[in-house]
Order: structure tokens, then sequence, then C-alpha cells
């Protein structure tokens, strides 16, 4: 199997901690012991494949994935399916709530919660009774958090990636320490004027910047939930990606986005980008990702982007389609290609 391709089937081969027979025990961080299986079914009260907890029984001579001990099956299974329909009805709680108040004062902001909360409540009926309705798919969805939470590749991208968006996050700080945003877009961002002249060298560091705090944080937390992932499995076509992204989105913000904008700003392209071209290249190509996963880091994005348009006055909805149209199309050029290497 070629270099660039090993990295997907790491989740599935990561092998399991050993474990002394003996006692029940619970894996989650550190090792604790418990006498018997009641004491392990109220320890995995909240337990949940996401979290990565292992399970191992007084004859098993390695950890599992909770699901895949028979007699814990049934309580699991009661378990997670009341914590998905609390966390259910949760949303949907606030988002009548959130409906009420729109009907007495319907704008675009107040009518954009309860529709977003909606999406996000569908989603997680979705994920728990629908991409998590087999067994198979829990215990795959519990090794890859595992694997998630142990992978020292993993760990190591997610440094990475949280040093360059810390730089960038200093770097406009000090720009900005000299002078204003304004004056930072113009020596380093991408004013459109600048881009009409030719100076497309800013259509890598342009977007590096950001119209403010908040701008910057929302973009990091995704950047960090998409980002390590994306670079553990495609190396340098996540690289290539996140910049070819942020470039065309700001030339397509520039030529058909709303003329309140007269520079852009922001990695929003570029993360929607990673976070599509995860989905789509592990909805197609099976081994990459646990069942599920793909569907979910999809609709985190397409959550993102209406929540983006409907909570926000100025959206750069152009640049941020823009982004996801590069992430589908990376992730069937990169199918395309590792399925030819294997």
């Amino acid at each position: 199997m070629a270099k660039t391709i090993v990295a997907e089937s790491k989740w599935r081969a990561c092998a399991m901690p050993p474990h002394n027979p003996g006692s029940w025990s619970v894996l989650n961080g550190r090792i604790r012991d418990f006498v018997s299986r009641q004491d392990v079914r109220a320890a995995l009260r909240s337990w949940h494949p996401n979290g990565g907890t292992l399970v191992a029984g007084p004859d098993d001579r390695c950890f599992r994935t909770p699901i895949e001990i028979e007699s814990l099956q049934g309580d699991l299974r009661s378990s997670s399916a009341r914590q998905a329909w609390i966390g259910i009805a949760l949303i949907a709680a606030v988002c009548a709530v959130m409906a009420g108040f729109a009907l007495q004062r319907p704008t675009k902001i107040t009518l954009g919660f309860p529709f977003v909360l909606a999406i996000v409540a569908v989603t997680r009926w979705y994920d728990s009774f629908v991409s998590l309705r087999s067994t198979g798919a829990i215990i795959e969805r519990g090794r890859f958090f595992y694997w998630a939470r142990t992978s020292r590749r993993l760990r190591h991208a997610f440094i990475l990636c949280a040093l360059f968006i810390a730089s960038i996050g200093i770097m406009q700080a000090l720009l900005q320490s000299r002078g204003s945003l304004e004056s930072a877009v113009e020596l380093v961002g991408a004013p459109f004027h600048a881009l009409r002249q030719g100076e497309f060298w800013r259509l890598a560091t342009g977007p590096l910047l950001h119209n403010g705090l908040s701008h910057f944080i929302g973009n990091a937390v995704f950047f960090l939930l998409a980002g390590p992932l994306a670079l553990v499995l495609f190396r340098g076509w996540a690289i290539a990606a996140l910049f070819l992204a942020n470039a065309a989105g700001a030339l397509v913000q520039m030529a058909v986005g709303s003329p309140v904008f007269d520079a852009y700003l922001g990695i929003s392209p570029g993360v929607f980008c990673l976070m599509l071209f995860v989905a789509v290249a592990g909805r197609m190509d099976k081994v990459l990702l646990p069942h599920g996963i793909a569907e979910m880091t999809a609709a985190i994005a397409v959550i993102s982007m209406v929540a983006a348009e409907m909570l926000s006055t100025n959206a750069a909805t152009a640049a941020h389609l823009t982004g996801a149209a590069f992430g589908i199309a990376f992730g069937l050029a990169w199918v395309r290609v590792a399925s030819g290497r294997r």
C-alpha cells in the first residue's frame, strides 16, 4: 500500500490495550477496576461511543469497546437512546421557545435561530438512530474515538494546526497594534482594489486576517475540529486544499459577492473545504472513516454555513459556497487517486 494511504487504516489497525484477567476494568484516560458487572454498568451510565471508553471483563486479555460485551449491550443501547432523546428534546424545547419569539418579532436573525436549532436536532437524531443503528457501526465509532484520543500522529497534527491558527492570530494582533485593521488589510490583506490591480500574492495572506475576535474564534474552532484529521488523512492535499479554497473564496466573493465587502478576510472557505473534503472522501471510501462520521462532518459544515447566513448581517456566502465546492472536488479527486494506488 502506498505511503499516502497508510494513515486511513490506522484507526482500524489500532491495537486494543492489554488487560490483566481477573477483574472488570474500564479504561477512560486511566484504568479503573470494578468488582462486578453491575458496578461497570453504573460507571457507564453516560456512555457514548464518541467518548472512546473501553471495557474488559474478568476473562479478557485486552480491552474492547463496551458494546462488544454482550452482557452490557442491552443497558448500553437503552442508556444511549435515552441520552439522545433527552438531548433532542432539550434542543426542540429551545427551538420552540425561539420560534414563538420569532413569530412575535420576525426578522432574519430571530427566524434563523429556530431554523438552525431544528437542523441540529435532526442531525442528532440521524446520528443516534440511523448512523449508529447497528452494533458494528457502534463498535467502529468507539474504536475510532479511542484511536483519536491516543494517536500520536493526530496529536501532533492538532499541535501543528493550533500553532498555525495561533500564529495568524498573533500576526494580526501585532499588525493592528501598529495601526488598525484597515492598515493591516492594506499591508498584507486582500482588498479588492489591490487584487484587481494584479496583486494576487495577497490571496495567500489576505484570508489569514479576520474581522474581529469573534470571527477569528469561530474559524479557529472549526479549523481545529477538521484540520488535524484532514492533515493526518490527506497530508499535503489538506494544505493545498486550505490555501487554494481560501484564494478561490476571496476571488469569488470579489466577483459575485455582496457589494458591502471591499476586501476579503477569514479562512472560512478553507475550513469548509477541509470539512467537505473529509466528508466526501469518507463517504465514498468506506475504509477511511467509521460509519456516520462523514455525514456528521458534512452536517456540521452545513449547519455552520446556514448559521452564518441566517445569524449574520454580512455573511460571505459566495466564499463559503466556493470553499464547500472545493472540498467536494478535492474529496472526489483524492478518492480517485487513492483508489488507483491501492
